[in-house]
Protein backbone atom coordinates (compact mmCIF):
# COMPACT_ATOMS: atom_id res chain seq x y z
CA UNK A 1 0.00 0.00 0.00
CA UNK A 2 2.75 2.46 0.94
CA UNK A 3 4.74 1.47 -2.14
CA UNK A 4 1.79 2.07 -4.49
CA UNK A 5 1.14 5.44 -2.86
CA UNK A 6 4.80 6.39 -3.30
CA UNK A 7 4.73 5.24 -6.93
CA UNK A 8 1.64 7.38 -7.51
CA UNK A 9 3.34 10.45 -6.04
CA UNK A 10 6.43 9.90 -8.20
CA UNK A 11 4.22 9.26 -11.22
CA UNK A 12 2.45 12.61 -10.91
CA UNK A 13 5.73 14.42 -10.24
CA UNK A 14 7.46 12.94 -13.29
CA UNK A 15 4.49 13.71 -15.56
CA UNK A 16 4.38 17.30 -14.30
CA UNK A 17 0.86 16.98 -12.87
CA UNK A 18 1.70 19.09 -9.86
CA UNK A 19 -1.91 19.63 -8.80
CA UNK A 20 -2.52 15.89 -8.48
CA UNK A 21 0.91 15.49 -6.90
CA UNK A 22 0.00 18.03 -4.22
CA UNK A 23 -3.42 16.50 -3.56
CA UNK A 24 -1.94 13.01 -3.24
CA UNK A 25 0.69 14.24 -0.78
CA UNK A 26 -2.01 16.12 1.16
CA UNK A 27 -3.91 12.86 1.67
CA UNK A 28 -0.98 11.59 3.73
CA UNK A 29 -1.15 14.38 6.31
CA UNK A 30 -4.36 13.30 8.15
CA UNK A 31 -2.70 9.97 8.89
CA UNK A 32 -0.48 11.72 11.43
CA UNK A 33 -3.49 11.88 13.78
CA UNK A 34 -3.28 8.11 14.22
CA UNK A 35 0.51 8.33 14.62
CA UNK A 36 0.17 11.03 17.28
CA UNK A 37 -2.39 8.98 19.18
CA UNK A 38 -0.13 5.93 18.95
CA UNK A 39 2.83 7.90 20.33
CA UNK A 40 0.74 9.24 23.22
CA UNK A 41 -0.49 5.73 24.02
CA UNK A 42 3.11 4.51 24.10
CA UNK A 43 3.89 7.23 26.63
CA UNK A 44 0.80 6.37 28.70
CA UNK A 45 1.83 2.70 28.73
CA UNK A 46 5.12 3.64 30.33
CA UNK A 47 7.53 3.60 27.39
CA UNK A 48 10.54 5.80 27.87
CA UNK A 49 10.81 8.88 25.70
CA UNK A 50 13.23 8.12 22.87
CA UNK A 51 14.19 9.73 19.60
CA UNK A 52 13.85 6.52 17.58
CA UNK A 53 10.24 6.06 18.68
CA UNK A 54 9.47 9.64 17.66
CA UNK A 55 11.22 9.16 14.32
CA UNK A 56 9.22 6.00 13.62
CA UNK A 57 5.97 7.88 14.13
CA UNK A 58 7.14 10.85 12.04
CA UNK A 59 7.82 8.37 9.23
CA UNK A 60 4.31 6.95 9.83
CA UNK A 61 5.79 3.63 10.92
CA UNK A 62 4.43 3.69 14.46
CA UNK A 63 1.74 1.13 13.71
CA UNK A 64 4.31 -1.21 12.20
CA UNK A 65 6.19 -1.00 15.48
CA UNK A 66 3.00 -1.98 17.30
CA UNK A 67 2.46 -4.94 14.96
CA UNK A 68 6.01 -6.06 15.68
CA UNK A 69 5.37 -5.79 19.42
CA UNK A 70 2.24 -7.96 19.08
CA UNK A 71 4.05 -10.63 17.06
CA UNK A 72 6.95 -10.61 19.49
CA UNK A 73 4.62 -10.92 22.49
CA UNK A 74 2.82 -13.85 20.83
CA UNK A 75 6.14 -15.55 20.12
CA UNK A 76 7.24 -15.20 23.74
CA UNK A 77 3.90 -16.11 25.32
CA UNK A 78 3.55 -19.80 26.14
CA UNK A 79 0.47 -21.74 27.14
CA UNK A 80 -1.72 -18.65 27.31
CA UNK A 81 0.64 -16.65 29.51
CA UNK A 82 0.04 -12.93 28.99
CA UNK A 83 -2.89 -13.54 26.65
CA UNK A 84 -4.78 -10.56 28.08
CA UNK A 85 -1.89 -8.18 27.45
CA UNK A 86 -1.47 -9.51 23.91
CA UNK A 87 -5.17 -9.03 23.25
CA UNK A 88 -5.08 -5.45 24.51
CA UNK A 89 -2.04 -4.69 22.36
CA UNK A 90 -3.82 -6.18 19.35
CA UNK A 91 -6.88 -4.06 20.14
CA UNK A 92 -4.78 -0.89 20.21
CA UNK A 93 -3.24 -1.57 16.82
CA UNK A 94 -6.58 -2.56 15.23
CA UNK A 95 -8.28 0.62 16.43
CA UNK A 96 -5.36 2.78 15.32
CA UNK A 97 -5.22 1.03 11.95
CA UNK A 98 -8.92 1.66 11.42
CA UNK A 99 -8.47 5.33 12.32
CA UNK A 100 -5.53 5.61 9.91
CA UNK A 101 -7.57 3.96 7.16
CA UNK A 102 -10.43 6.40 7.65
CA UNK A 103 -8.20 9.47 7.72
CA UNK A 104 -5.55 8.56 5.15
CA UNK A 105 -6.47 5.54 3.02
CA UNK A 106 -10.07 6.54 2.29
CA UNK A 107 -9.22 10.07 0.99
CA UNK A 108 -6.48 8.57 -1.19
CA UNK A 109 -8.93 6.00 -2.56
CA UNK A 110 -11.54 8.63 -3.42
CA UNK A 111 -8.97 10.94 -5.01
CA UNK A 112 -7.39 8.29 -7.23
CA UNK A 113 -10.76 6.80 -8.21
CA UNK A 114 -12.00 10.25 -9.19
CA UNK A 115 -8.82 10.89 -11.15
CA UNK A 116 -9.11 7.65 -13.10
CA UNK A 117 -12.87 7.66 -13.77
CA UNK A 118 -13.76 11.34 -13.93
CA UNK A 119 -10.68 13.34 -14.89
CA UNK A 120 -8.93 10.52 -16.80
CA UNK A 121 -5.51 11.07 -15.32
CA UNK A 122 -5.35 7.85 -16.99
CA UNK A 123 -2.55 5.46 -16.50
CA UNK A 124 -2.30 2.16 -14.73
CA UNK A 125 -0.49 3.40 -11.63
CA UNK A 126 -3.32 5.55 -10.14
CA UNK A 127 -5.80 2.75 -10.85
CA UNK A 128 -3.65 0.14 -9.12
CA UNK A 129 -3.14 2.53 -6.21
CA UNK A 130 -6.91 3.00 -5.88
CA UNK A 131 -7.44 -0.77 -5.92
CA UNK A 132 -4.81 -1.36 -3.25
CA UNK A 133 -6.32 1.41 -1.12
CA UNK A 134 -9.71 -0.29 -1.39
CA UNK A 135 -8.26 -3.60 -0.19
CA UNK A 136 -6.31 -1.86 2.58
CA UNK A 137 -9.40 -0.07 3.86
CA UNK A 138 -11.47 -3.25 3.71
CA UNK A 139 -8.76 -5.16 5.59
CA UNK A 140 -8.69 -2.52 8.33
CA UNK A 141 -12.45 -2.99 8.81
CA UNK A 142 -12.07 -6.78 8.86
CA UNK A 143 -9.24 -6.59 11.41
CA UNK A 144 -11.40 -4.46 13.68
CA UNK A 145 -14.30 -6.91 13.33
CA UNK A 146 -12.04 -9.85 14.21
CA UNK A 147 -10.79 -8.06 17.30
CA UNK A 148 -14.30 -7.26 18.52
CA UNK A 149 -15.15 -10.92 17.97
CA UNK A 150 -12.20 -11.99 20.14
CA UNK A 151 -13.37 -9.67 22.91
CA UNK A 152 -16.64 -11.57 23.31
CA UNK A 153 -16.78 -14.49 25.76
CA UNK A 154 -16.13 -17.96 24.29
CA UNK A 155 -15.34 -16.55 20.84
CA UNK A 156 -12.20 -17.75 19.08
CA UNK A 157 -10.22 -16.27 16.21
CA UNK A 158 -12.33 -16.56 13.03
CA UNK A 159 -11.15 -19.20 10.51
CA UNK A 160 -9.67 -18.23 7.17
CA UNK A 161 -12.96 -18.85 5.34
CA UNK A 162 -14.78 -16.47 7.69
CA UNK A 163 -12.12 -13.79 7.20
CA UNK A 164 -12.40 -14.23 3.42
CA UNK A 165 -16.18 -13.75 3.58
CA UNK A 166 -15.75 -10.64 5.71
CA UNK A 167 -13.18 -9.28 3.26
CA UNK A 168 -15.48 -9.92 0.28
CA UNK A 169 -18.34 -8.25 2.14
CA UNK A 170 -16.38 -5.12 2.94
CA UNK A 171 -14.66 -4.90 -0.44
CA UNK A 172 -17.85 -5.36 -2.44
CA UNK A 173 -19.88 -2.84 -0.46
CA UNK A 174 -17.07 -0.25 -0.45
CA UNK A 175 -16.39 -0.64 -4.17
CA UNK A 176 -20.03 0.00 -5.06
CA UNK A 177 -20.26 3.00 -2.74
CA UNK A 178 -17.06 4.62 -4.00
CA UNK A 179 -17.95 4.06 -7.65
CA UNK A 180 -21.46 5.45 -7.14
CA UNK A 181 -20.14 8.64 -5.54
CA UNK A 182 -17.32 9.11 -8.05
CA UNK A 183 -19.53 8.56 -11.11
CA UNK A 184 -22.11 10.96 -9.68
CA UNK A 185 -19.38 13.55 -8.99
CA UNK A 186 -18.11 13.21 -12.57
CA UNK A 187 -21.39 14.58 -13.89
CA UNK A 188 -22.72 16.75 -11.05
CA UNK A 189 -19.45 17.97 -9.53
CA UNK A 190 -19.93 19.65 -6.14
CA UNK A 191 -23.46 18.30 -5.72
CA UNK A 192 -21.86 15.12 -4.44
CA UNK A 193 -21.05 17.00 -1.22
CA UNK A 194 -24.74 17.81 -0.79
CA UNK A 195 -25.56 14.11 -1.17
CA UNK A 196 -22.85 13.12 1.31
CA UNK A 197 -23.98 15.83 3.74
CA UNK A 198 -27.61 14.72 3.60
CA UNK A 199 -26.56 11.11 4.19
CA UNK A 200 -24.36 12.21 7.10
CA UNK A 201 -27.24 14.09 8.75
CA UNK A 202 -29.58 11.14 8.24
CA UNK A 203 -27.10 8.70 9.78
CA UNK A 204 -26.33 11.04 12.69
CA UNK A 205 -30.02 11.42 13.55
CA UNK A 206 -30.46 7.67 13.21
CA UNK A 207 -27.61 7.05 15.65
CA UNK A 208 -29.06 9.56 18.11
CA UNK A 209 -32.43 7.80 17.85
CA UNK A 210 -30.71 4.55 18.81
CA UNK A 211 -29.34 6.25 21.94
CA UNK A 212 -25.77 5.20 21.45
CA UNK A 213 -24.50 5.81 24.99
CA UNK A 214 -20.91 4.56 24.76
CA UNK A 215 -19.63 7.98 25.81
CA UNK A 216 -20.96 9.19 29.14
CA UNK A 217 -20.66 12.98 28.78
CA UNK A 218 -23.46 14.48 26.61
CA UNK A 219 -21.26 16.67 24.42
CA UNK A 220 -18.83 13.84 23.76
CA UNK A 221 -21.77 11.58 23.01
CA UNK A 222 -23.10 14.03 20.42
CA UNK A 223 -19.64 14.47 18.91
CA UNK A 224 -19.21 10.70 18.71
CA UNK A 225 -22.53 10.32 16.88
CA UNK A 226 -21.60 13.07 14.42
CA UNK A 227 -18.22 11.49 13.67
CA UNK A 228 -19.71 8.03 13.32
CA UNK A 229 -22.39 9.46 11.04
CA UNK A 230 -19.60 10.71 8.77
CA UNK A 231 -18.09 7.22 8.70
CA UNK A 232 -21.50 5.82 7.77
CA UNK A 233 -21.34 7.75 4.50
CA UNK A 234 -19.11 4.92 3.28
CA UNK A 235 -19.37 1.89 5.54
CA UNK A 236 -21.09 0.34 8.53
CA UNK A 237 -19.29 -0.12 11.84
CA UNK A 238 -21.07 -1.79 14.72
CA UNK A 239 -20.38 0.00 18.00
CA UNK A 240 -23.31 -1.23 20.06
CA UNK A 241 -23.52 -4.48 22.01
CA UNK A 242 -26.09 -7.08 21.12
CA UNK A 243 -27.46 -8.35 17.80
CA UNK A 244 -26.92 -5.97 14.90
CA UNK A 245 -28.86 -7.69 12.11
CA UNK A 246 -31.74 -5.20 12.09
CA UNK A 247 -29.43 -2.18 12.19
CA UNK A 248 -27.36 -3.63 9.35
CA UNK A 249 -30.50 -4.38 7.34
CA UNK A 250 -31.70 -0.78 7.70
CA UNK A 251 -28.28 0.64 6.84
CA UNK A 252 -27.71 -1.45 3.73
CA UNK A 253 -31.27 -0.93 2.52
CA UNK A 254 -30.68 2.83 2.63
CA UNK A 255 -27.33 2.39 0.89
CA UNK A 256 -28.86 0.18 -1.81
CA UNK A 257 -31.56 2.72 -2.63
CA UNK A 258 -29.16 5.65 -2.52
CA UNK A 259 -26.46 4.00 -4.65
CA UNK A 260 -29.02 2.94 -7.25
CA UNK A 261 -30.41 6.48 -7.53
CA UNK A 262 -26.91 7.99 -7.76
CA UNK A 263 -25.90 5.57 -10.52
CA UNK A 264 -29.07 6.15 -12.51
CA UNK A 265 -28.54 9.90 -12.29
CA UNK A 266 -24.85 9.53 -13.15
CA UNK A 267 -25.71 7.58 -16.30
CA UNK A 268 -28.45 10.05 -17.37
CA UNK A 269 -31.04 7.34 -17.61
CA UNK A 270 -33.73 9.88 -18.62
CA UNK A 271 -31.64 11.32 -21.47
CA UNK A 272 -29.75 8.33 -22.85
CA UNK A 273 -30.69 4.82 -23.81
CA UNK A 274 -32.25 3.13 -20.80
CA UNK A 275 -30.58 -0.19 -21.53
CA UNK A 276 -27.04 1.19 -21.35
CA UNK A 277 -27.87 3.09 -18.17
CA UNK A 278 -29.23 -0.03 -16.52
CA UNK A 279 -26.21 -2.06 -17.66
CA UNK A 280 -23.76 0.37 -16.03
CA UNK A 281 -25.86 0.53 -12.88
CA UNK A 282 -26.13 -3.24 -12.70
CA UNK A 283 -22.40 -3.72 -13.26
CA UNK A 284 -21.50 -1.35 -10.43
CA UNK A 285 -24.14 -2.83 -8.13
CA UNK A 286 -22.56 -6.26 -8.61
CA UNK A 287 -20.17 -5.34 -5.82
CA UNK A 288 -23.07 -4.94 -3.42
CA UNK A 289 -24.52 -8.29 -4.52
CA UNK A 290 -21.21 -10.05 -3.91
CA UNK A 291 -20.82 -8.31 -0.56
CA UNK A 292 -24.35 -9.18 0.54
CA UNK A 293 -23.91 -12.82 -0.51
CA UNK A 294 -20.65 -13.08 1.42
CA UNK A 295 -22.31 -11.53 4.48
CA UNK A 296 -25.20 -14.02 4.35
CA UNK A 297 -22.82 -16.97 4.00
CA UNK A 298 -20.80 -15.70 6.95
CA UNK A 299 -23.77 -15.31 9.28
CA UNK A 300 -25.40 -18.62 8.28
CA UNK A 301 -22.32 -20.87 8.21
CA UNK A 302 -19.26 -19.19 9.73
CA UNK A 303 -20.37 -16.86 12.51
CA UNK A 304 -19.54 -18.12 16.05
CA UNK A 305 -23.29 -18.19 16.76
CA UNK A 306 -24.41 -19.25 13.28
CA UNK A 307 -26.48 -22.16 14.63
CA UNK A 308 -28.38 -19.82 16.97
CA UNK A 309 -28.91 -17.31 14.16
CA UNK A 310 -30.22 -20.03 11.82
CA UNK A 311 -32.49 -21.45 14.54
CA UNK A 312 -33.89 -17.98 15.27
CA UNK A 313 -34.57 -17.46 11.57
CA UNK A 314 -36.37 -20.80 11.27
CA UNK A 315 -38.45 -20.13 14.37
CA UNK A 316 -39.44 -16.72 13.05
CA UNK A 317 -40.36 -18.21 9.67
CA UNK A 318 -42.43 -20.96 11.24
CA UNK A 319 -44.24 -18.49 13.50
CA UNK A 320 -45.07 -16.36 10.47
CA UNK A 321 -46.26 -19.46 8.60
CA UNK A 322 -48.45 -20.48 11.53
CA UNK A 323 -50.00 -17.02 11.73
CA UNK A 324 -50.59 -17.10 7.97
CA UNK A 325 -52.33 -20.48 8.15
CA UNK A 326 -54.60 -19.20 10.89
CA UNK A 327 -55.33 -16.10 8.83
CA UNK A 328 -56.28 -18.20 5.80
CA UNK A 329 -58.93 -19.89 7.94
CA UNK A 330 -60.89 -16.66 8.22
CA UNK A 331 -59.37 -15.21 11.38
CA UNK A 332 -56.89 -12.78 9.84
CA UNK A 333 -58.59 -9.81 11.48
CA UNK A 334 -58.43 -11.28 14.97
CA UNK A 335 -55.89 -10.37 17.58
CA UNK A 336 -53.57 -13.33 18.08
CA UNK A 337 -50.85 -14.20 20.52
CA UNK A 338 -48.33 -16.99 19.93
CA UNK A 339 -47.55 -19.24 22.87
CA UNK A 340 -44.00 -20.70 23.01
CA UNK A 341 -43.27 -23.90 21.10
CA UNK A 342 -44.18 -27.24 22.72
CA UNK A 343 -42.88 -30.73 21.95
CA UNK A 344 -45.36 -33.60 21.99
CA UNK A 345 -44.60 -37.11 23.16
CA UNK A 346 -43.93 -38.17 19.58
CA UNK A 347 -41.39 -35.41 19.10
CA UNK A 348 -43.59 -33.22 16.91
CA UNK A 349 -43.11 -29.45 17.11
CA UNK A 350 -46.30 -27.49 17.78
CA UNK A 351 -47.18 -23.81 17.80
CA UNK A 352 -50.16 -22.80 19.93
CA UNK A 353 -51.79 -19.53 18.88
CA UNK A 354 -54.29 -17.83 21.17
CA UNK A 355 -56.75 -15.53 19.39
CA UNK A 356 -59.11 -12.91 20.71
CA UNK A 357 -62.14 -12.19 18.53
CA UNK A 358 -65.66 -10.82 18.72
CA UNK A 359 -67.08 -14.32 19.36
CA UNK A 360 -64.77 -15.08 22.25
CA UNK A 361 -61.29 -16.48 22.84
CA UNK A 362 -59.84 -19.72 21.56
CA UNK A 363 -56.70 -21.72 20.83
CA UNK A 364 -55.37 -23.04 17.53
CA UNK A 365 -52.55 -25.61 17.41
CA UNK A 366 -50.39 -25.95 14.30
CA UNK A 367 -48.09 -28.96 14.08
CA UNK A 368 -44.87 -29.27 12.12
CA UNK A 369 -43.07 -32.55 11.48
Amino acid sequence: MRSTRLCTIIHYLVRGQLDWFGLTVACIIPGYAAQLLSFLWFRTDGHQRSCWLLVLHLLQLGLWKRYWDVFWAVAKAGDGVGAGAVLMALGDVCVLRLLEALLRTLPHLLLQAYGVLAVHTATVIPGVSAGMSLLSFAWALVSYSCFTCLMKPSHLCPPATAILCLLLWRTGMLATRVLALVLFARLYSLWVFAVAGAHWLLMSFWLVAQQTDIVAQPWRWRLFNCLLGAVYIFCYINVRPGPSKYRMAVFYTIMLVENTILLLLATRFLQTELRSSLCVTGAVMTGSVVGAAALVVYYILLHPKSSEIWKSFLDTTRSAAAAGMVGDGGMSTLAMETVPVMLSATGQRSFVTRYHGPCGDGLVMVRFP
